[in-house]
């Protein structure tokens, strides 16, 4: 900034130099020219004096345009040297043409007027001095009979003392000009300065107000792109809003017309699932009415009312009697289900029941069914096991159901127990097995009606899915909870219930 600076003065510098030199080459045709007018008015004054001047003040005038182009000539000191130098041929010119009625006078003044325009108040001044010493030193030098030469009377041809007052007034006169006009020039130049000033400075404030416009109008040019961008973003957004509301009113539609097909099929279902019970119940009583005579007739046969029969047929009873019971227990499992279905619990009768001495009489009822599969069964309860109030048909059946499946599901050689503790107000029993095991997926599954682990034990052993769910139901009736347990397919399988002792 302050070489920029210095670059700014140094052209005002040259600026000023090459108006001064102008001013010279003004002053030269003008001097002639005053010349030729005094002499053709009657002045009789020495010529060479001044044309010497006019010649020396060209000569100088050219020699500092020589140095303003070769750059030697910079600073504006060296243009007031010459000025003065100019102002001193001038004086010379006034001295040898007489001082008062010198046209050089006028030149002088114009000289401190320029001189005042070009490089201010104080040089105007500094310049109008000399002459105004050498026009009242003039004056008093002839006042006192000094004559240095003789055309330099104030008044050729007058004498001094003839007409001091008219002198002295006409040399105020000079004196006013040569102060006042300095004076007057540099308030104007100042006040012309300070109007520049503040004209550059509204130029400079509305070039900066003109860039910021500038700037502004770039960034709201960005921000008009950045909006577009943004407006295309949103419209774009719209267009995906407006097809994803499409097809979400699309798949609302198709929703509700599932849900619809969806409860058509499951009113469907409830009247097939409704006809389905109906069918199981009126089947089961249907089936037990024949089976009631039939277990009858077999009981007395085998008792020897009808006599004793050969050993032939009495073990043909025996495998019909074995039957029949089987049967029996498929319809009564027939119709829990249907009576679950229907919202009805199993009845239940509820008295002093030794889990211990059921346990034993199953497990002594079964031990040839174990002993076929070479499948050893135990009992694990402790001496204290309590006494529970229970319903032991319920409970018979239950553990029946549970041994049947450890039976079915466990291969030969493997085994099977009865398992119990006391668990504060309740007590915990568990039939296991290292039969087949069940999937964790399927735990829960087991307890469903008809359903059936898939695997070849199950197509082997037969049966519908009615055991579990009915052993459940049970449990559940005498206030306690039923649940599998498994580590994993071929790592045996745990069924186990609750039940309070206190019924």
């Amino acid at each position: 900034m302050k070489v920029a600076a210095e670059k700014i003065t140094q052209e005002q510098k040259r600026a000023s130099l090459r108006l001064s030199i102008r001013l010279t080459y003004a002053f030269v045709p003008l001097i002639l020219l005053l010349i030729f007018i005094f002499r053709a008015a009657g002045f009789v004054f020495e010529l060479a004096p001044m044309l010497w001047t006019v010649a020396l003040a060209f000569a100088l005038a050219s020699l500092q345009l020589y140095l303003l182009k070769q750059n030697w000539l910079v600073d504006v000191s060296y243009g007031g040297l010459l000025s003065l130098l100019i102002s001193l041929l001038i004086i010379w010119g006034i001295y040898n043409t007489g001082a008062i009625i010198s046209p050089f006078v006028w030149v002088g003044i114009f000289g401190v007027v320029s001189e005042t325009l070009n490089f201010g108040q104080k040089r105007g001044l500094r310049l109008a001095l000399p002459y105004l010493v050498f026009l009242w030193g003039a004056f008093f030098l002839e006042a006192f009979d000094i004559h240095l030469h003789p055309q330099a009377q104030f008044v050729p041809g007058f004498d001094v003392h003839a007409f001091p007052r008219f002198i002295m007034v006409l040399l105020s006169g000079y004196t006013l000009l040569f102060v006042l006009l300095p004076v007057i020039t540099g308030v104007l130049m100042g006040q012309i300065g300070e109007q520049k000033q503040q004209a550059m400075e509204s130029a400079e404030e509305s070039k900066k107000a003109t860039r910021m416009a500038l700037s502004m109008m770039e960034d709201l040019e960005a921000a008009k792109k950045d909006l577009e961008a943004r407006v295309r973003d949103i419209e774009d957004s719209r267009r995906a809003t407006l097809h994803l509301l499409q097809d979400i009113e699309e798949a609302k539609e198709d929703a509700q017309r599932h849900a619809e097909e969806t409860k058509k099929l499951y009113d469907d279902l409830k009247v097939v699932d409704r006809m389905k019970t109906e069918f199981l119940s009126v089947i089961s009583h249907e089936l037990r009415t024949p089976l009631t005579p039939i277990k009858g007739y077999i009981s007395m046969f085998l008792s020897g009312s009808f006599g004793v029969l050969p050993e032939g047929y009495k073990k043909g009873a025996e495998i019909i009697k074995k039957e029949a019971d089987h049967l029996l227990g498929l319809i009564d499992g027939l119709l829990d289900v249907s009576r679950l279905e229907r919202g009805k619990h199993v009845d239940v009768k509820k008295e002093p029941l030794s889990i211990r001495a059921l346990a034993e009489e199953l497990l002594e009822v079964m031990q040839p069914q174990f002993e076929a599969r070479r499948i050893s069964a135990r009992l694990e309860l402790p001496g204290d096991f309590p006494v529970l109030m229970a319903d032991e048909t319920k409970l018979r059946r239950l553990f029946t159901n549970l041994l049947g499946n450890a039976l079915k599901f466990t291969p030969e050689g493997g085994w099977v127990k009865i398992a119990g503790s006391r668990e504060g107000d309740q007590v915990r029993l568990q039939v296991a097995d290292n039969g087949i095991g069940i999937a964790s997926g399927a735990l829960e599954k087991v307890f469903d009606k008809f359903f059936q682990v898939d695997s070849s034990f199950t197509r082997a052993a037969g049966g519908v899915g009615l055991g579990l769910p009915i052993c459940k139901e049970i449990a559940e009736v005498h206030g306690g909870r039923m649940w599998a347990e498994s580590d994993g397919p071929g790592k045996g399988a745990r069924f186990c219930f609750t039940l309070p002792v206190g019924g």
